[in-house]
């Protein structure tokens, strides 16, 4: 399965998750389909890349579980300076009161899950 989210290019996904593990897992499905990836380990280094980054970041996949600022908020501010941006949470808890737009990903997922979502 290749990435066609963007016709004559590729997407990117910032990951943003708390587990070191969890992350990388992500990080590679996501890279082994074609997608650019981008990490972060909490919702201060997602804003950073968000705001600084030199590459279009399209796909804001996160953990609602994060110390500090939670994924659900990453996303309410990610949204509001980057309306176009798709979001995708995760949690072993259910996502309700997610920004309009985003998709849920149940934990514990699998690649498949993963790659259904962000396609």
């Amino acid at each position: 399965m290749r990435n066609e989210f963007l016709p004559g290019g590729r997407s990117c996904v910032l990951v943003v998750e708390d587990d070191p593990a969890i992350r990388l897992l992500a990080v590679d499905i996501l890279s082994d389909v074609g997608f650019e990836t981008m990490e972060a380990g909490d919702a201060a280094q997602a804003l950073e890349a968000l705001n600084n980054s030199e590459h279009k970041i399209d796909v804001l996949f996160t953990d609602l579980r994060m110390p500090g600022m939670n994924g659900l908020e990453l996303a309410l501010v990610a949204k509001r300076k980057h309306p176009q941006l798709r979001v995708i949470v995760t949690s072993g808890d259910y996502g309700k009161d997610l920004p309009p737009g985003a998709k849920f990903l149940a934990k514990p997922w699998c690649a498949s899950d993963l790659l259904r979502v962000a396609a």
